[in-house]
């Protein structure tokens, strides 16, 4: 499923990518192209999200398990989350 979702968020239009790129540019602070899983976990905070759905979130999106969350990752895990 992962593979498939991670495939799926390299097809998006340029519509749907652009409100996406955004919020990934915003919760990259550091701007070094990643979101560690502190940032994305700070980012959904701002966003309303409890501190403990945060960090699950975070967890999740991190599909290969390098603390860092790549564009491809947090496209797929937003798909994954909105179906």
């Amino acid at each position: 499923w992962r593979a498939a979702t991670m495939q799926a968020a390299a097809q998006l239009p340029a519509a749907k990518v652009q409100p996406l790129a955004r919020l990934f540019h915003r919760m990259d602070v550091n701007h070094d192209g990643f979101i560690d899983k502190q940032e994305l976990s700070a980012g959904l905070c701002r966003l309303g999200v409890s501190r403990e759905d945060a960090e699950r979130a975070a967890d999740a999106a991190d599909m290969d398990g390098s603390g860092l969350v790549e564009w491809s990752e947090f496209v797929a895990a937003l798909l994954d989350r909105n179906g």
